[in-house]
């Protein structure tokens, strides 16, 4: 009885070795799972499943690694694992891009179902949370797996932890890829800062092709879907070749702009720019969710990347043989990179041990990769500090020699101008004794305010733009009429004083020699004497002239008559306002024989009779700088026509300085106020 239990337990012993069974026992750390002790099928047209599965195809593959490139298939794993009961431990797969993996336990009859998991279901569907694929087992299992990875690099890493091996290998690696990450972290925002500062465009795309660096070796490590995107299984599956493709696109923007190619290798800055737009074309098709269009955009970043690689140390060697300082760390970067990148690869096919060195041999590349850049770009800019310094000094030194060359030309040019500034200030002394004789003479010739102001109840409010002014007022008596006028000539300054000096002249012959009294009559003489005159020298009619009102006050009667040439004048009676318009024909037009129009208005008590020029209405000022105008305009007078002349005077050259504030005054402003 005894010998048939022993060969019961013997053969109970022996169901899980089928094939070549993977022994574990207690104390178990790690086994590697590899071609020697797993089986294979190839499903490239994805025909088989767990129940038309042809077991008698499993065989070994002829290979060290179960590595099967850029295969577009499923494969089937079958494994047979001998470990004491009720011991636990795991199965990890250590690609965390994998698309596809389903695990299938035989049980006493046949296979089942046990996980399905990969980067197309939300990462809350593994069965713990870790970045890796982890499968707990217990006691001797016959496993199948499949696997399709849609033509992804399609590897299939796979180990038997027990739980305190997997712990500690954890917390190792975590370890160190903090390391990694923190020193890509650092250098990302030390050159960040070094852009902030100076703004070098090479900084500008080597900050960029860190964060796709960054983003792309989460990814491959998997704390991207972990951590990142968790609940996205398109950013899971796509984010490899789209990171890759734009962080290898920023590193060629590097490369051109740092080590100048555009002048230093034009042919292959062309050629580089080419590919630039090829990655391009290969970051839009790994963002279409079409496999095909996937498939494409992994095996190309692939190819262009592994290239470019290798293409990159000559041209930094030949950038070094040029005398580019800078290149020296740029091309042993690339060196180190390459080399790691070799190393990582012979680890993968199982050509050389997997160790530490080995291991991380591409976070150790790129770690000093991306430092050695970093050295390169303070190089880079050290060197351009170097040769500022120097064309700095040489530039003083000219800076020198010119400084001493001008201050002699200084000099003899001071002397010059103290000359002519000497002659200027004469100059402009006879010019302004010139025109403050003008307006001396201007004066004499036109009445005193006080004609006016003391004889008609009145005031006179003129304010010229300048020393002398285009505009004038003019006051004559015929008889029982008093005669007022108001004028503004072509311009201001010391041209318009000399029409006014004509128009004051003409308006006296008027009276005196022509006998003229009424305004219509006299409006009709002066334009006439003014075309005369003015067309002296040159025989011909110009445009010169003014515009004026004329008003004739027969104050017994208490009738105003009112010619106009061009102006306007306003009646202000119980607050409303009469406006008695004039022809518009300004003195000195064409029309020499014009006949001016006439009219008469019956006044009466307290009526207020203003004439004015249109330098108070067209003057810009308040908030917004623009023009008062003339409705504004009236709204003052009717505000101010109840006071006294003295008190309308103040009123308005208050509320013009008010308005005007800093603006400048664009023109001659005059007002005559009557008050009946």
């Amino acid at each position: 009885m005894k010998q048939l239990n022993f060969i019961i337990f013997i053969f109970v012993m022996l169901l899980p070795l089928e094939g070549k069974s993977i022994q574990v026992d207690r104390n178990l750390t790690v086994v590697e799972l590899t071609s020697s002790n797993v089986e294979v099928i190839m499903d490239p047209d994805r025909a088989f499943n767990i129940d038309n599965l042809p077991q008698e195809k499993f065989n070994y593959l002829n290979q060290n690694t179960l590595n099967f490139g850029f295969y577009d298939g499923a494969v089937w794993l079958k494994l047979y694992i001998g470990a004491p009961q009720r011991f636990n431990y795991i199965l990890e797969l250590k690609n965390p891009y994998l698309d596809n993996v389903t695990l299938f336990v035989k049980n006493e009859k046949n296979y089942f179902q046990e996980y399905e998991v990969g980067d197309k279901f939300p990462f809350s569907k593994r069965v713990d949370e870790h970045r890796y694929f982890h499968f707990p087992l217990t006691g001797s299992q016959t496993i199948i797996m499949r696997f399709d990875n849609a033509g992804d690099q399609f590897a299939i890493p796979a180990y038997l932890f027990s739980n305190k091996a997997l712990n500690k290998r954890d917390y190792e690696e975590q370890f160190i890829l903090g390391i990694y990450y923190g020193i890509i972290l650092f250098v990302l925002l030390f050159n960040f800062f070094i852009y902030f500062r100076i703004q070098l465009t090479p900084n500008f795309y080597y900050v960029l092709y860190l964060i796709g660096l960054m983003l792309l070796q989460l990814g491959l490590g998997g704390h991207g879907f972990q951590y990142l995107w968790p609940s996205s299984p398109y950013l899971a599956n796509h984010m490899l070749p789209i990171m890759a493709s734009l962080g290898v696109f920023f590193l060629l923007l590097f490369v051109r702009s740092f080590l100048q190619l555009k002048t230093l290798m034009p042919r292959v800055n062309k050629a580089l720019t080419l590919t630039s737009f090829l990655l391009l074309g290969v970051f839009i098709l790994s963002c279409i969710p079409v496999p095909m269009c996937y498939k494409i955009s992994v095996v190309a970043v692939n190819v262009i990347t592994f290239i470019l690689n290798i293409a990159i140390i000559p041209i930094s060697l030949y950038a070094v043989k040029k005398k580019f300082r800078p290149a020296r760390f740029f091309f042993l970067a690339f060196v180190l990179l390459f080399i790691s990148v070799f190393i990582f690869l012979l680890k993968n096919f199982g050509w050389v041990a997997s160790n530490f060195l080995t291991q991380y041999s591409l976070q150790i590349g790129s770690s000093i990769e991306v430092i050695l850049l970093s050295f390169a770009i303070v190089d880079r800019f050290k060197m351009y500090k170097e040769e500022a310094l120097l064309q700095l000094e040489e530039k003083n030194q000219l800076i020198k020699e010119q400084a001493t060359l001008l201050e002699e030309k200084v000099n003899i040019r001071t002397a010059q101008l103290s000359e002519k500034s000497d002659q200027l200030l004469y100059k402009n002394k006879e010019i302004l004794d010139s025109i403050n004789y003008a307006q001396r003479i201007q004066d004499s010739v036109m009445p005193l305010k006080s004609e006016i102001e003391d004889h008609l109840n009145a005031f006179v409010f003129f304010q010229p733009k300048d020393i002398v002014s285009g505009d004038f007022y003019w006051i004559n008596e015929m008889g029982k009429y008093k005669i007022l006028a108001l004028a503004d000539c072509t311009g201001h300054g010391v041209p318009g004083a000399m029409l006014s000096i004509l128009g004051i002249n003409t308006l006296n012959n008027a009276l005196k020699q022509a006998q003229l009294s009424e305004p219509a009559e006299i409006l009709k003489y002066t334009n006439k004497q003014f075309n005369i005159a003015l067309a002296k020298e040159n025989k011909k009619t110009i445009r010169d002239g003014m515009d004026i009102s004329i008003c004739r006050l027969d104050l017994e009667e208490n009738i105003l008559y009112f010619s106009g040439a061009n102006a306007n004048i306003y009646v202000v009676r119980d607050q409303e306002i009469i406006q008695l318009k004039g022809d518009r024909n300004p003195i000195g037009s064409l029309n020499i024989e014009y006949d001016y129009s006439q009219q008469e208005l019956k006044l009466q008590k307290n009526d207020v009779i203003y004439l004015f020029t249109d330098g108070y209405p067209d003057q810009f000022g308040g908030l917004k700088n623009k023009k008062l105008k003339h409705k504004e305009f009236k709204n003052l007078l009717l505000k101010i026509n109840t006071l006294t002349p003295v008190e309308q005077h103040a009123r308005l050259d208050g509320f013009m300085r008010n308005w005007k504030g800093n603006f400048e005054q664009i023109d001659d402003m005059s007002i005559i106020g009557l008050k009946i």
